[in-house]
């Protein structure tokens, strides 16, 4: 991730255990079991992906537009 941000102090993903139902926990070992679907990029994968893009310009007003907040877009359509 330095590559992506040089100018921004490295960033850590940390997981934490909890049994905080309220949490949720997800598991692709279902998808694996019954499927042998196994994901071929990771998480560290679609951050890079991400930031590249929004350097890019890609997500053009992305914290106003309506196309990136989903409860606009809900209220919009009267689906609230």
């Amino acid at each position: 991730m330095e590559s992506e941000f040089p100018q921004r102090a490295p960033i850590r993903i940390e997981t934490t255990a909890t049994n905080d139902n309220r949490s949720y926990h997800v598991s692709s070992l279902k998808i694996a079991e019954r499927l042998g679907y196994r994901p071929s990029r990771t998480i560290e994968d679609a951050i890079r992906d991400l930031s590249r893009a929004f350097k890019a310009g890609k997500f053009e007003n992305s914290l106003a537009s309506d196309d990136y907040i989903n409860v606009r877009v809900v209220k919009k359509l009267g689906l609230r």
